[in-house]
Parts: C-alpha cells; structure tokens; sequence
C-alpha cells in the first residue's frame, strides 16, 4: 500500500515537472493543459490539483493567454475576428478575457490584413471570370474569420481598381 502511494507521488512530481516544461515553451490554458494531462493517462483528481498548482505559480493565466493567442493568430495566421473568437470559445475561455484580446486588435490593421490577404488570393489565383473569383474569394475570406461587410468591401475594391 505504501509503496503505491509512494509511486503515485513520483508520478505526480514527473507529471507536474513535465508539464511545467509544456507551459514555459508557449502560453497555455487550462483546456489545453487538462487536454495534454489526459492524454498522458494522468487521473482526474490528480489533474486538478496539477492545474491549481499552475495556475497559483502563473504558468497558466487565462487572460494573459487569451491576449498573446489572439494577437498571435491575427498577426502570424491572418485570422480574423470571428475565427479567433470561435477559437477561444472552444477553449473555454472567459468572455470578459476575449473581449478584451480582441479589442486590442485595431480595425484599420483588420483592414490592412485583409486587403494583403485579398492581393495576395488574387495572384495566386489568376484563372476565371469576376464572378468566380469573387465567389471563390469571398469564401477564401470568410474561413479565415473575416466579417462578411468587410469581405465585400474589400473584395470590391481589389476587383475593381
């Protein structure tokens, strides 16, 4: 009985070390962490308390993760609004820390984004009529999490200047 009890706190200080280490090389959330924590086969119970002792230390803020995915994401990735919000919901992350990531993001910078994205479609994909392009564009824009009003001014802009 003992000696099972000493395995499981040996187990529990390599999986905290472990995780420690997947926290410091990027930011994390508590849904990212529980997900890697199960997928090492590490028990409920023993997640949790792996999770309160991250959070206590500041490997893991949800708010401070929330800032650097979103701005990550449309800065790297060229996500849009839309994406990175369905993105962060899907994490469980707070409402309040989404807001508050996303208004960092400045509209004229959305704007700028989507118009090199639009450019950068539109050489890449020299073949058809407008219509298709259009289309084909449009739908383009809208996976990466582009609002649709933003879209069309965009895509009105680039096809007809």
């Amino acid at each position: 009985m003992e000696r099972n009890l000493k395995s499981k706190v040996i187990k529990s200080v390599e999986d905290i070390e472990k995780i420690k280490r997947y926290c410091a090389y990027q930011e994390r959330c508590l849904y990212d962490v529980r997900c890697k924590l199960k997928e090492w086969k590490v028990n409920e119970e023993t997640t949790e308390w792996i999770v309160n002792k991250l959070v206590s230390e500041g490997y893991i803020n949800e708010e401070r993760f929330a800032m650097m995915f979103a701005r990550g994401k449309f800065n790297i990735k060229s996500w849009g609004i839309r994406k990175i919000k369905a993105e962060m919901e899907r994490r469980n992350i707070n409402g309040d820390y989404i807001k508050k990531a996303i208004r960092e993001i400045k509209q004229e910078d959305i704007l700028e984004k989507l118009d090199k994205l639009a450019c950068k479609w539109l050489k890449e994909n020299p073949k058809g009529n407008r219509n298709e392009k259009k289309q084909k564009l449009f739908r383009y824009l809208v996976s990466k999490g582009y609002e649709q009003n933003d879209i069309w001014n965009c895509i009105s802009k680039a096809l007809y200047e």
